[in-house]
């Protein structure tokens, strides 16, 4: 059964990232191969669905997310369960703050089943590059976000 766990440290109050990362219609804001995602409720909460078609791919499977959300607990977690393309899947967000940033943790756990094992580390592979692009992808728009607002209306950076 593929693990996959990566975690990075966003510079944003944890209310922040959460309030952000936890509507998953901003998703294709920071996951780029997401090209449409639906919310069953207006707010994410215990017993929503959600559904991201993806452009990611794994030979000629497209490993779209299909899940229920299982667990939420503002500013502390949210935990999912449903299919990563064909294959079942379990995941959590987790958040904890450090210091004055936020470490964000995305873990999940795919089953492969007999027939598909052969495929785990292809699968692992993919799913840990994605996660790992992804998060950074976070970090980079909360961290620009932040620098946005507090430049002074009319003054440029220098960059």
């Amino acid at each position: 059964m593929p693990h996959i766990e990566e975690s990075i440290v966003i510079n944003r109050p944890i209310s922040d990232v959460f309030r952000f990362v936890s509507d998953f219609r901003n998703g294709p804001q920071w996951q780029k191969d997401i090209t449409n995602v639906h919310q069953s409720e207006g707010k994410t909460r215990v017993g929503a669905m959600i559904t991201e078609t993806r452009s990611t791919r794994m030979l000629r499977w497209r490993l779209d997310l299909n899940a229920d959300i299982l667990g939420y607990v503002p500013n502390k977690s949210i935990e999912y369960k449903g299919v990563l393309g064909q294959f079942p899947v379990a995941g959590q967000l987790r958040f904890e703050t450090q210091g004055g940033a936020t470490q964000i943790t995305h873990s999940m756990n795919i089953r492969t089943g007999c027939l598909f094992s052969l495929f785990g580390p292809l699968l692992t592979g993919i799913m840990r590059r994605r996660t790992r692009r992804t998060l950074n992808a976070l970090r980079q728009l909360l961290e620009a976000r932040q620098e946005k607002a507090y430049q002074s209306p009319g003054v440029e950076s220098a960059n």
